[in-house]
């Protein structure tokens, strides 16, 4: 039972640690981008509801979790 236990907290340090690392490299990757398109800013495309922006970021947010993975 204890093995089942260490193995539990461990999977569970492994998903902390792999979703801070995704929130990162997602802001950091968002702020690069915010920096070299200097028309586009991304936050007020999307308080406009611009739906390529959206998907473009949702995309760009499944791509950096697969490289995380």
């Amino acid at each position: 039972m204890n093995l089942v236990l260490a193995d539990y907290i461990y999977s569970l340090g492994n998903v902390l640690v792999m979703g801070i690392i995704l929130a990162v490299s997602v802001i950091v990757t968002v702020w690069i981008i915010n920096r070299t398109t200097v028309e586009l800013h991304l936050w007020k495309e999307l308080k406009r509801k611009n739906l390529a922006v959206g998907l473009f970021l949702g995309a760009l947010a499944i791509a950096l979790a697969l490289l995380v993975k």
